[in-house]
């Protein structure tokens, strides 16, 4: 009977912590939202990419600072993803260098990428693709060594050297400080008029909106099938 309640709360208190995390809020600006989210110092630079990295016909925002960087690895970006009614913050920031960039599909990975490369020692290093699959940013490591290995090197060229690089915009963070301390949440017509004109006619909701809007009611099913075991354990 303890083992079973105990079971039975460490799944409630799982289910809440699912809700908690699926239930953040709608985001207009996504500028506005990582100013406030990360501080910046007032000599520091905005870098913003606007780029539909998994062909769906509405673009993610990526935003990084000009001092945030992990080293190789390049700049170290925070991405908002487009949902019906603005954007929702990526859980986790990525890495990637705006001298090695390419958005598009390449043969080495299946589906459209956004693609970089981190220089490793001695001539070796990886490109490391991020795509957007089931409401989740997925990084997948392909090791090409361009400085050790002919294939590698043609590799890089073919993804790098032969295709124009995305462009980043920059702008200083005290041109910016107008949107610190401003509230970058809600639903705003603005922001939905936004990204429902960059959706496909035939389809007027993001993937990531439909992927929070199946999970919420399965949730909701979990949270009555186990209130009714609690309910059942405490007449017996």
């Amino acid at each position: 009977m303890n083992m079973m309640r105990t079971v039975t709360y460490g799944i409630l208190f799982f289910l809440l912590i699912v809700l908690v995390s699926d239930a953040q809020e709608i985001i207009d600006n996504p500028v506005s939202d990582f100013l406030n989210f990360l501080r910046a110092p007032d000599d520091s630079e905005l870098l913003r990419l606007d780029a539909d990295i998994n062909s769906d016909g509405q673009k993610e925002v990526f935003l990084s600072r000009t001092d945030a960087r992990n080293a190789k690895a390049g700049f170290i970006w925070t991405v908002y993803l487009p949902v019906e009614g603005g954007y929702k913050r990526w859980r986790k920031p990525i890495c990637f260098r705006t001298d090695a960039l390419f958005i598009g599909e390449c043969e080495q990975f299946d589906g459209p990428a956004l693609v970089t490369y981190w220089p490793g020692g001695c001539g070796t290093g990886a490109l490391i693709a991020f795509q957007i699959r089931d409401n989740k940013i997925e990084e997948t490591v392909l090791h090409v060594d361009p400085g050790r290995r002919e294939e590698g090197r043609k590799i890089y060229d073919s993804i790098f050297e032969e295709n124009e690089p995305p462009k980043i915009e920059k702008r200083p963070i005290s041109a910016l400080a107008h949107l610190i301390d401003v509230p970058a949440t809600g639903n705003s017509s603005k922001a939905a008029e936004r990204v429902q004109a960059s959706a496909p006619a035939n389809e007027k909701t993001s993937h990531n909106a439909r992927g929070s809007s199946v999970l919420i009611p399965i949730a909701a099913v979990a949270l009555i099938i186990v209130g009714s075991g609690l309910y059942l354990l405490r007449r017996k």
